[in-house]
């Protein structure tokens, strides 16, 4: 924990930004690095405007300052692979400590 699901972006993409991410990441968190995953979900999008990256990030709450501190980690390091003009979304989903299970023990 925390879980960063990606959309819309390519397999490559993802896995140049598994080893930086981490880095940063559980820098700022000060979380272990084999405590986060990385997930990419194909899916297709059906919009007017285009499609942009998605990142979600499924974690227990953090405070605000944190969580935009995390949210322009993302955004910079994918723009460093897609471009600085590139738009994507980060959306932060906070879970319940006691609705997250791991080998049958909440958390």
């Amino acid at each position: 924990m925390p879980h960063l699901r990606f959309r819309a972006v390519e397999a490559h993409i993802v896995e140049s930004l598994v080893p930086t991410l981490l880095n940063e990441l559980s820098s700022l968190l000060s979380t272990a690095r084999n405590a986060f995953t990385f997930e990419l979900i194909n899916t297709q999008y059906f919009a007017e405007g285009g499609v942009y990256p998605m990142v979600e990030v499924l974690w227990f709450g953090r405070e605000q300052q944190t969580q935009d501190q995390i949210a322009q980690v993302i955004t910079d390091q994918i723009r460093q692979l897609l471009g600085a003009d590139s738009h994507l979304a980060v959306v932060f989903i906070p879970l319940q400590r006691t609705a997250y299970y791991l080998d049958g023990q909440h958390f």
